[in-house]
Order: C-alpha cells, then structure tokens, then sequence
C-alpha cells in the first residue's frame, strides 16, 4: 500500500512537471530576428560575419545586408523607407546623416555605452545617429606610380595630375561627400566650388561606390583617390608592403565617422537598442580597428590600443563643418557642386 501509494505520488510530481514545461514552452516567445543594412567594401566585410555571442546573449538571429555604398542605402530609405522591413542602419557616414534624416524615419537613442564616447565624434547631437567608428580623409595615392604626391589643394589642381584622381561620386557615395563637406568647411558655399572646378579636370572617372573606385585604383586604373588615413593599415598588414600610401593635406583633414541608427517603425527597438550597445562594447570596438581598418570610439579601447596620440594629431587638423552649418548650407552646396561639375 505504502508503494503504491509513492508511484501515485511520483506520477503526479512528474505530470505536473510536464504540464510546466509545456507552459514555459508555450510562453516562451520565438526566435526573434533583427533586420541590419551596412555598406561595407571589400577590405572589411568581415565585421559583421559573427554576431553568435550577441545572438546567443538575446536569443535572437540578426539579418544583414550589405549594401554597395552607404549612399545606395540613403537613397533607398528615402525611396522606400516606409515600407521597408528593417530595423537599424549601420555604415552611415556623418556627412549624410542631414540628407537621411529628413525622411523623418528615426527614432532617438541614448545607449548605455554613450559614456565611453567623447562627444567631439557625435555630428548629429539631435541624438537619432550613435557613432562606432572613426577615421581621417586623406589622398591615397599609388607609390609605384607617384613619387611625390600633391601635398595641397592648390598642387592637386596642376595639370600634372590629368587623368590620375579617381573620384567617388560626391553626390552619391559617403566618401565623395565627405570631400565635398571638407572643401565647404575650408572654403565656404562660394570658395569650393572654384576649388572642384579646378581640379574635376584632373578626374579620371567618378564612381557609384567607394568600394568600386578602390578597387580601381588598386588596379591601376588611376593613381589617387579620397580615402580613409587608417585603411592604409590594411595594405601594411594584407599586403606586407606600404606601396598604397595616404598623405593629409596642409588645408588639414576631415573626421570621417560611421553611424548607426534606429528605425522608428522597427519591431524590435529594445532588442535594436541593445545592437547598439553591443557595437560600442569593447569587444566590438576592436574589431572595429582590426577588421574594418577605422579607430575605435570607446575611449577605454582607444586607451588600451595606446591610439589617443594619433587621433590627438588629426583631430587638431580637422576642418569639420557643423551640424548646423551643414544643415543650413548643405542643399545649396549640393546644387552648386552638380552646376559646376555638369553632373
């Protein structure tokens, strides 16, 4: 009797652990999934190849797509952006944030991890565009081709260099951009663009993507082209040489940062927001500097990789017009850049 009378109770413990399985099952929510647009060129593509921790840490999936140029994402969002099923956009660099966030389809952020950034790499102090990466323009040109490169702007308008610049579209790529806020902030709405009309007649060709116009310089199609003082790392280290070189211009350089925000219609914004926070975690903030060839913002990671010095030394060379320059000035420039290069 006394048996029986434990496998009854066994039975009965084991039933109603079964039936709170099943509960805790049936609450439980599915995977969820996390929409990510980035635009990154072939150098660095590896950056956003293994987001496991992160996916394991929120019991989520996150699904990117990689865009040829942060410009075909502008573009996109502003055609499309309101039906569109994504969550955060990634790779948007600080000299397009006031052309995309017009479209009005952000929603702020204030991430957790926003301590650890100096507030001198925020452009959009509006708070909707959180900065991941950082890095400084500088002409790189081929050594095995160039000896001697322009060391200014009034050098690189001689005609010595015909046909040698290959120049990402300014119009619609983030690099081109950054170039033609560069030359605004220098020069003023009606100085640069006597500069881009002297100098378009040394352009071999624009291109729709900077990735597109690196690997034609890196073929040899052309000798010079905008690009970022730090991806000249890439070429030391992939290379073993320093033939592709990066020299900063005496006007100065200007502060190039990748940007990450968050889509208002998104159906995961405490996840998003959590995206966010992992990207300026240490240990993304360093891959950032090994893989995608851009400086850290997290100062404790810029500390460790004993990288303040360097970016010291640019930023007192940074010629970077405001936000609020940019946006009261940027139409106009746009429209004086497309009348002066016949675009």
């Amino acid at each position: 009797m006394k048996q029986s009378f434990i496998i009854l109770i066994l039975a009965i413990t084991l039933l109603f652990s079964a039936c709170a399985k099943n509960d805790n099952k049936a609450d439980k929510p599915g995977l969820r999934e996390l929409t990510v647009y980035c635009a990154e060129p072939f150098s660095s593509k590896e950056l956003w190849s293994d987001f496991t921790y992160f996916e394991a840490r929120n019991d989520c999936r996150i699904i990117f797509r990689n865009f040829t140029d942060s410009g075909e994402i502008v573009r996109t969002m502003q055609s499309n952006g309101d039906s569109l099923n994504v969550d955060v956009l990634c790779s948007i660099p600080g000299s397009m944030i006031t052309e995309l966030s017009q479209a009005g389809l952000f929603s702020k952020s204030e991430p957790e991890n926003r301590k650890y950034i100096s507030e001198k790499y925020f452009f959009d102090k509006e708070g909707y565009f959180i900065p991941y990466a950082l890095s400084y323009l500088c002409l790189a040109y081929d050594s095995k081709h160039i000896q001697q490169p322009p060391l200014n702007f009034g050098e690189l308008q001689d005609n010595h260099w015909a046909e040698a610049i290959i120049m990402p579209d300014p119009i619609k790529t983030g690099i081109g951009r950054s170039f033609m806020h560069f030359s605004a902030g220098l020069y003023g709405k009606n100085g640069f663009r006597y500069l881009w009309d002297g100098i378009q007649k040394n352009f071999l060709q624009y291109t729709d993507s900077y990735d597109e116009g690196y690997r034609r310089f890196l073929a040899e199609e052309g000798f010079l082209i905008p690009a970022m003082i730090t991806q000249m790392r890439y070429h030391r280290q992939n290379d073993g040489d320093d033939r592709i070189r990066g020299v900063i211009m005496k006007e100065g350089t200007f502060r190039v940062t990748e940007n990450v925000a968050i889509l208002k219609k998104s159906k995961q914004p405490a996840l998003a927001k959590r995206f966010i926070d992992y990207l300026l975690e240490k240990q993304f903030q360093r891959k950032v500097w090994e893989q995608k060839w851009m400086y850290p913002v997290n100062g404790e990671v810029i500390t460790e990789l004993f990288l303040a010095e360097d970016i010291a030394m640019y930023e007192s060379k940074c010629k970077n017009p405001t936000q609020a320059v940019v946006k009261k000035e940027e139409t106009l420039w746009l429209k004086k850049l497309k009348r002066t290069l016949d675009r």
